[in-house]
């Protein structure tokens, strides 16, 4: 595939990442995470044990009208909780111009 994608995906009270007492407190507190559960650690702490992540997606070819296939494999120390991309744009300052900076590519920042 030659676009690039994003995914993310909310631990809510209804997510299938989440230990289902977690889950329930979820729900009790309103939709929203209890105070003393916001810490990496805990956040962590509260996900069902799981060591990968697969992620396969299927689509039809623009081009050539036949099916085509991608799977990747993501491990549990690539998955980054209360992260996000770094934003790639900037402005320069010698012309005022909007600039790519391919050096954030990967760069992930905390929200």
């Amino acid at each position: 595939f030659s676009r690039i994608w994003s995914v993310r995906h909310i631990l809510d009270g209804n997510s299938s990442l989440l230990l289902p007492s977690v889950k329930s407190q979820i729900k009790e507190n309103n939709g929203k995470w209890p105070e003393n559960m916001l810490s990496k650690e805990t956040i962590v702490a509260s996900l069902v044990p799981f060591r990968e992540i697969i992620v396969t997606i299927s689509g039809i070819s623009v081009e050539t009208g036949k099916s085509v296939f991608s799977c990747k494999t993501y491990g549990l120390s690539t998955i980054f909780s209360g992260y996000k991309f770094a934003d790639m744009l900037c402005e320069d300052c010698s012309d005022g111009q909007i600039k790519v900076d391919f050096e954030l590519l990967s760069d992930i920042i905390e929200e």
